[in-house]
């Protein structure tokens, strides 16, 4: 089995879940230092990758639900319910465009369903609106 090459991803995150993650990760690192010796101390990074892999995990876990249930195949178009959770959230296309370092012009074309986001622009919306259900993130409507 041959290593995968690890690839850094500079991220952006509010102040507050930075210290609300280091909080939880120095936690983690007493816990282990009293109970499990052996363990290794946990870094920041290593609990933000440790979310992103559970959350690709309920992804495949829904796989059949919002992969097949949308029938990408054919009948369907996945659209995105962004501009919605904005209006929810009391957030501007603008604001979205520097949380996410995105261009505004891209994220408007995202938002009014006019293009997909490629994976990486979807991430980083979905962190910048708190990881909102990717059910709740998507619709689908006849072609």
């Amino acid at each position: 089995m041959t290593k995968e090459k690890l690839i850094e991803v500079p991220i952006r995150l509010r102040e507050s879940t930075l210290q609300f993650i280091e909080n939880i990760v120095e936690y983690e690192n007493k816990k282990n230092r009293l109970f499990n010796k052996d363990k290794p101390y946990a870094t920041v990074e290593d609990f933000i990758a440790g979310c992103c892999i559970e959350i690709i995990k309920k992804i495949e876990t829904y796989n059949e639900k919002i992969v097949h249930g949308f029938d990408i195949a054919g009948e369907y178009k996945l659209k995105n319910n962004i501009k919605k959770i904005l209006k929810e959230k009391n957030i501007k296309q603008l604001d979205l465009a520097e949380l996410t370092g995105l261009d505004k012009s891209t994220i408007n074309l995202i938002v009014n369903n006019r293009t997909q986001p490629t994976l990486e622009a979807f991430l980083k919306i979905w962190a910048a609106l708190d990881f909102p259900p990717v059910e709740e993130m998507f619709y689908k409507v006849p072609e």
